[in-house]
């Protein structure tokens, strides 16, 4: 599971929450409580079955993956190898083309925000593409502003040319930012406005170019 992805399943939390409050209120009235306690056990049982079950087929077992993460916002996380390794080169992709007060959008990835720095410019934090990312672009455009700085996915950018036209947002970076650098091991693109300067190469005092 992409370390990445995986985290915006955080968001989910709140409604798990309200289903399983609905759902004992529910039995309780239908059934009673010695019937609701046995439903509240049964739903949070299936619920982490999901969960590990889930997880054993991605990276493997919690208990058994063999690397950690050793800083930034994941710091301490257990994972797999190959997964620590695309946290640290996102990192150093971040730190080379993101500066703090850059405007950055992340595609397909809602967890890379904890680590790009800048600000965040997005209507949604999971911004998955397709026909309804036409939102994305009617939200930049209505603001006026678009990113300076786009991260994208390998696996979203390497798709055929008729799958990215059916996708607004993508297909609007491909058209009006320029590729910055294609990082395997990290597995995303990074996209940057025509008059954009990355820090690195910022004069003393300078902007970001906004």
């Amino acid at each position: 599971m992409n370390i990445f992805w995986a985290s915006g399943i955080v968001g989910l939390a709140p409604i798990v929450v309200a289903v399983i409050v609905w759902w004992s209120i529910e039995i309780a009235d239908a059934l009673g409580p010695t019937a609701q306690t046995t439903a509240i056990a049964s739903l949070l049982l299936a619920l982490l079955i999901l969960l590990f079950g889930y997880g054993f087929k991605t990276d493997g077992p919690p208990l058994g993956l063999p690397d950690t993460v050793d800083t930034g916002a994941y710091a301490g996380m257990k994972t797999s190898t190959k997964r620590a390794t695309e946290v640290d080169a996102f990192m150093a992709l971040s730190e080379k083309w993101v500066g703090p007060t850059t405007s950055v959008t992340v595609v397909d990835m809602p967890g890379a925000y904890l680590l790009t720095g800048g600000l965040p410019l997005t209507n949604v934090v999971w911004l998955d593409p397709g026909p309804f990312d036409e939102f994305t672009v009617a939200y930049l455009d209505r603001t006026g502003k678009w990113p300076e700085v786009v991260f994208v996915p390998l696996l979203r950018l390497d798709q055929p040319p008729s799958i990215i036209e059916t996708s607004p947002f993508l297909s609007a970076v491909l058209k009006r930012y320029k590729l910055a650098e294609r990082s395997l091991s990290a597995g995303v693109a990074v996209f940057t406005s025509s008059d954009y300067e990355p820090p690195a190469v910022m004069a003393p005092g300078a902007g970001t170019g906004r």
